[in-house]
């Protein structure tokens, strides 16, 4: 994912002078947008494991995720998902690269948008979780109901 933000301004660099204004504010959109997933998936992957020993309530919730966990994962998606169609357009009307390139991710970034299980609630369930590293030497099994 990091190296995602590395393309990013590779792709940016190249088309920048015929992207114009929609270019750059569609990088910008799109650099934050992934930054704030590298973020989200950061949160995966080492507090969501801790989340679940700890507090396993708080993640085997039916709905979305409560308060500013659920809106900063809310946050990530929206953002990441504009940011890239605004790119994919820019990229679209400067002709720099192919078109089909730019209709794909047009198509990436609209998936990132559409409506999905509630804020990847779903994969953080407790009784469904993959015990971590750090967990597995220290014995931990997953919690079976």
């Amino acid at each position: 994912m990091l190296l995602l933000l590395v393309a990013l301004v590779g792709f940016h660099i190249r088309q920048s002078e015929a992207a114009g204004t929609l270019g750059i504010v569609g990088f910008i959109a799109a650099f934050i947008g992934t930054g704030l997933l590298v973020s989200m998936m950061g949160t995966l992957t080492f507090d969501a494991s801790t989340l679940a020993v700890e507090a396993p309530a708080l993640l085997d919730q039916e709905e979305e995720l409560p308060g500013t966990l659920g809106f900063g994962f809310l946050l990530s998606g929206i953002c990441a998902g504009v940011g890239w169609a605004l790119f994919s357009g820019a990229t679209f009307r400067a002709r720099i690269f192919r078109r089909a390139a730019a209709v794909i991710l047009t198509i990436g970034a609209l998936l990132i948008i559409a409506p999905r299980y509630p804020s990847g609630a779903i994969a953080l369930r407790s009784e469904e979780r993959v015990p971590s590293t750090g967990q597995v030497g220290a014995g931990a099994q997953p919690r079976v109901q």
